[in-house]
């Protein structure tokens, strides 16, 4: 066993290093790249029982990993220890007995490294972990769109593609959409153009691309595996995003977005190895040069590129379809359709949608076409039957109805030519449709000969009788209404007696407002008699109150000081000196600096001596380990292999090893007591930097408080204020201040109290205000000039009801005039009144005798217009009764049309009969199309049909590349059912498990597996994997397995690798398994403030520290 293991071992491509007697036989071995060890595998070969022994339950595996799986772990510093690989190998028949949970309990254990349990078999093909497929032969994914486009295009089909359109199917069905030229199919150059062979070096965003967060972005140098790390939303997928628009010219999200964003970027994206670069957008022939060289695609000349739609399908794993397969748990649901939209992308798939609705369409207008057929068709037989009969019958009673209209006309003295006997149904109606229009004409003309206001008049010659005798009335009626018009003439006008009367009125108006002034003022200056006598006291009351204003004012000034500098009233006044205390308040502050300084120091070293204690804890715990397994693989040994020291016996080194390492714990609390010691120098030089900044601030405040004083020394002539800065004479200040503020309050209050005393006796300040108005008022200003400065308030009271009495009398006189003269316009309105009555009598008799008037020649002209229109009636004819006889005529012509009607009805029969054919023909043509539609359409292949071919093509990659990513390790292949599904088969087990019943993380790993092959398939893709979120479903197990497969990629093709996510623990595994590269691995950690910039940190790692060796932050 032992060489048959180790050269199995060795054509995995692992490095054998030793066997190891720990339990049972342990072969160790090391995965290594260009001198550099990858990762450590520990191989256990076991029989069944003792395999099932060791898992027997939780305790006795924990036991098993302690003794063989801790020595290899501990001894792997920084990164290493997370490439630690425990394999246990089994016979095939050994492993089908092997319980599930027996599997589960060790490939799902976290402690110390990755486990798995293997056949004999499995170990060339699942070794190193996550190991690449060994063949892939398979075919590439064939191209859908472009076997589309050559089976529409012959047939003018190619707008099926686009977006649905009834306009289009209509065009197609009518033949009148335009002709687009068929395009050639051949590439558009001999030979691919040149591409670029390295890998990404450099990225520049430029300010045309998300310039609202990346337009201060540095340019980014990328290594061969990147890793962008940062919560969501700082922009790690606009970097990927960046990428793909560099290269394809597009971003899918935006392209799938009902909103058609269309970004730009001006910016510039070089290539390791390469003098080649990506300078902003690419044009329409460079994406098709790129789709030419990189995925081996035939572009038509005229033909748009699909280089994006090819770059997600071979680079990069984004799409909303991955999120719809692992989410969705319909049973029921088709996984080729999934299958199909993860592999060729949402692009297509929308395609595949747009010509399935154009088909779905076209059956729908192909059923609709066909029931409009049989309805033209069942329409046609019935307008061909039965049009004979109803033309002979429309011909006889058409020739009596002639007869009648004969009658009639001769009735009406009407002269109009007549039709002959023999006349046909289409003369008859021309003949008629001449006719009535002049009929029509003639009942109009003659309606003013019936008009009610005509009365008895019948005939011409009671017409002329008429018209004569309403122009004799007419006449008189004129000849009255101007001899009244006279009479007005010489009727004498009120308009003087109209404006004396208004002339008194207002004269006396203008006497009542001033006696009422004069009234008013005597009333109110009545009340004001006793304070107008004493002006002494009306002046006394008024210094007062000035008084009192001003000792406000001043209280006001006082009153800041004190509520703005009252708190340095009883400061201490000890220094003067500004500057000093400044000085000594810094000094204060640097010695409480120093002394917190020293207390921190002293937690430093207090911490650190607490952490050595307990690693020197846990080294004692692991030698104690170590030296058992010494023993266990040297019996009999008593030197110490460590220190040389020779124990006699190896019972005496056991008891040693057994004793372990105590540490000193006298310097933890040395440590302590100096740290304690510190605080409280620091506490008490804190209270001295406390004293001296309140000695500072109470300086400042008096700095503040004589710059207050000095800046408001007119308002405060009560203080003396020094000019030079003296805080004991400021202190005097402020107290002369409070006392300031005593003596003028008490002033005040004196004051009020004699103000009081004035009000009570009636010298309050409105009614001195409302004196003081009167006493200005023009009226008791004359009243007063008049009688003298001397006169009392009762002297100027008569002086004002004087003055209202004489214009009294003023007023009396005007009205007696007044009335005179309203009595002699009341007189002359009288008589004009009686006239214009007369007048209006007048003019409505002229009214009724012109409108009847009117009405007569209205008459006279209607008659002379039936002679115009050869209607010959005599003078003596009645009009009634001719109207009579026109009447019946018309009515004898409207039936005589309607007679007439069915025969319209058997010509518009005729005509729709010929356009029912022509709408025949029409319709036959247009579902002959229809059905050539349908037929292509029908014979087209569908997105699950291709996404078929391609998993069958290369199932046998996928399984094994599923079964290498899926932990823990319960499938051993998928398989392809009876029912034709895809399921993965369990590990000893006959039973099967299908996608729809996987649980998330397994169906990404199905779809991760799909994509990875499709990547490795495509020889030609660019060397390039960009995977935005990719684990946000599974496990970290899971994880592992992923990152295990992405270090094997990027060793063995030199693949260059984006990875995102905003986990923070997906990103340390990401760096432990990947900082073997050193320089070739790169984290990018993204920050961005809400409507800030991004702010990029790049770091660098080596393996064997946790911390990054280089940070550099831009």
């Amino acid at each position: 066993m032992n060489n048959r293991l180790i050269k199995l071992i060795r054509a995995c491509g692992l490095s054998f290093v030793r066997k190891h007697h720990l339990y049972g036989e342990v072969y160790e071995a090391t995965h290594r790249w260009q001198e550099v060890t990858l990762g450590k595998y520990i191989l256990v070969p076991m029989a069944l029982d003792d395999f099932l022994g060791v898992t027997a339950n939780l305790q006795e595996y924990e036991r098993f990993e302690e003794q063989v799986l801790a020595p290899f772990y501990f001894r792997l510093k920084g990164d290493w220890s997370w490439n630690l690989y425990l394999c246990f190998i089994l016979e095939e028949d050994d492993l089908k007995q092997v319980p599930i949970e027996r599997m589960v309990r060790v490939e799902r254990g976290k402690r110390y490294g990755k486990k798995l349990i293997l056949t004999w078999s499995d170990l060339a093909r699942r070794l190193p972990t996550a190991k690449l497929p060994t063949r892939m032969d398979g075919q590439v994914a064939a191209d859908p769109l472009k076997e589309w486009e050559q089976a529409l295009a012959p047939f003018g089909l190619g707008f099926c593609l686009q977006d649905y359109s009834d306009a289009s199917i209509g065009h197609y069905l009518d033949d009148t959409m335009e002709s687009i030229p068929q395009e050639s199919h051949k590439e558009t150059m001999e030979a691919p153009p040149q591409k670029p062979t390295g890998p990404i070096r450099t990225l520049q965003f430029g300010e045309a691309y998300r310039s609202h967060f990346l337009s201060s972005a540095p340019e980014l140098e990328f290594a061969q595996v990147n890793l962008l790390s940062g919560p969501n939303g700082m922009g790690k997928t606009s970097v990927l995003e960046c990428i793909e628009l560099a290269f394809t010219g597009a971003i899918q999200r935006n392209l799938l977005s009902d909103s058609e964003i269309r970004e730009s970027w001006d910016g510039r994206m070089t290539f390791s190895g390469d003098e080649r670069v990506f300078e902003g957008v690419p044009s329409e022939q460079e994406k098709k040069e790129r789709e030419i060289a990189y995925y081996r695609q035939k572009v038509a000349p005229k033909a748009r590129s699909q280089i994006n739609r090819m770059f997600h399908q071979y680079n990069y794993f984004s799409s909303e379809a991955v999120h719809q397969f692992c989410f969705n748990h319909d049973s029921q649901i088709d996984y080729r359709t999934a299958f199909a939209r993860v592999i060729y992308g949402e692009q297509l798939e929308r395609v595949e949608r747009r010509w399935k609705q154009h088909r779905d369409e076209m059956q729908k207008r192909a059923n609709r076409i066909q029931r409009t057929l049989a309805s033209l068709e069942a329409n046609l037989a019935e307008q061909q039957d039965g049009q004979a009969q109803e033309t002979e019958l429309m011909r006889a009673r058409a020739a009596m109805k002639r007869n009648a209209i004969s009658k009639w006309m001769k009735n009406c003295h009407y002269a109009y030519p007549i039709l002959e006997e023999d006349a046909t149904l289409s003369e008859v109606e021309t003949w008629l449709q001449h006719l009535e229009p002049r009929l029509t004409e003639l009942e109009i003309v003659s309606r003013p000969l019936i008009h009610p206001n005509l009365g008895e008049i019948q005939s011409g010659r009671q017409l002329k009788s008429a018209i004569a005798a309403n122009h004799a009335e007419l006449t008189d009626c004129q000849n009255k209404k101007n001899e009244v018009l006279e009479q007005l003439k010489t009727v004498s006008s009120a308009e003087k007696l109209v404006e004396q009367r208004n002339a008194l009125r207002m004269l006396i108006s203008d006497h009542e407002k001033i006696r009422d002034q004069y009234l008013q003022l005597a009333q109110q200056l009545q009340g004001k008699v006793g304070i107008f006598d004493q002006s002494s006291s009306r002046d006394r009351r008024k210094w007062i109150e000035q008084r009192l204003a001003e000792l406000q004012e001043e209280l006001l000034e006082i009153e800041a000081v004190i509520r703005l500098y009252g708190d340095v009233a009883d400061a201490a006044t000890e220094y003067a000196d500004v500057h000093e205390a400044r000085k000594q308040m810094d000094e204060a502050e640097t010695q409480w600096g120093d002394a917190r300084r020293h207390y921190q120091e002293a937690m430093a070293r207090t911490k650190a001596q607490q952490e050595r204690s307990s690693f020197l804890q846990r080294l004692a715990s692991e030698i104690k380990v170590d030296g058992r397994h010494y023993l266990e693989a040297n019996p009999g040994e008593s030197r110490c292999p460590m220190c040389g020291h020779d124990h006699t016996t190896s019972e005496t080194l056991l008891q040693a090893i057994e004793k372990g390492i105590h540490s000193d714990d006298e310097w933890l609390t040395k440590l302590l007591e100096e740290e304690e010691h510190s605080k409280i120098r620091s506490q008490a030089q804190h209270e001295v930097y406390e004293a001296a900044k309140e000695r500072y601030r109470v300086l400042i405040r008096f700095q503040e408080l004589h710059a207050y004083l000095l800046a408001r020394k007119n308002r405060l002539m009560m203080v003396k204020i020094p000019e030079a800065f003296d805080p004991a004479h400021l202190q005097r200040v402020l107290k002369t201040c409070t006392e300031q503020q005593k003596q003028k309050t008490a002033e005040r209050r004196q004051f009020e109290q004699e103000a009081q005393d004035l009000d009570r006796r009636g010298f309050t300040l409105q009614l001195m205000a409302e004196l003081d108005a009167l006493l200005e008022s023009p009226q008791l200003e004359s009243v007063r000039t008049e009688m003298g400065t001397e006169a009392t308030g009762q002297q100027l009271v008569r002086g004002l009801e004087k003055r209202a009495n004489l214009h009294q009398k003023e007023i009396e006189k005007a009205l007696e005039e007044s009335a005179t003269v309203e009595e002699l316009i009341r007189q002359a309105e009288n008589h004009h009144q009686e006239l214009r009555k007369r007048m209006e009598e007048l003019e409505k008799l002229e009214r009724e005798l012109s409108s009847a008037r009117q009405h007569l020649v209205a008459a006279e002209q209607a008659y002379e217009r039936l002679h115009e229109h050869n209607v010959h009636i005599s003078v003596e004819h009645s009009w009634r009764d001719w109207r009579s006889y026109l009447e019946q005529l018309i009515a004898e012509c409207s039936s005589l049309t309607e007679i007439l009607k069915p025969r319209l009805l058997l010509e518009q029969r005729e005509s729709v009969a010929l356009e029912l054919m022509q709408q025949i023909q029409t319709e036959t043509e247009r579902l002959r199309r229809c059905d050539q539609a349908l037929r292509v359409l029908f014979g087209l292949k569908q997105l699950a049909e291709y996404g078929d071919e391609f998993v069958r093509s290369n199932f046998e990659a996928i399984s094994q590349l599923f079964v290498a990513l899926h932990a823990p390790n319960e499938f051993e292949a998928l398989q392809w059912n009876e029912n034709n599904q895809i399921v993965a088969k369990r590990k000893g087990s006959s039973v099967s498990c299908t996608i729809n019943q996987m649980s998330t993380g397994q169906r990404t790993t199905v779809i991760l597996a799909v994509f990875f092959v499709m990547h490795l398939v495509m020889d030609t893709a660019p060397r390039i994997l960009m995977l935005d979120e990719p684990v946000a479903n599974m496990d970290e197990l899971n994880v592992l397995g992923l990152l295990d497969f992405l270090r094997q990629i990027t060793i063995t093709h030199g693949t260059q690798i984006f990875f995102t996510t905003a986990n923070p623990q997906v990103a340390t595994l990401f760096r432990r398994k990947f900082s073997f590269l050193q320089e070739r691995f790169q984290s990018y950690h993204l920050q961005r403030y809400p409507e800030g910039p991004v702010r990029i940190q790049v770091q660098s790692f080596v393996p064997d520290q946790e911390r990054a060796v280089r940070v550099l932050q831009l």
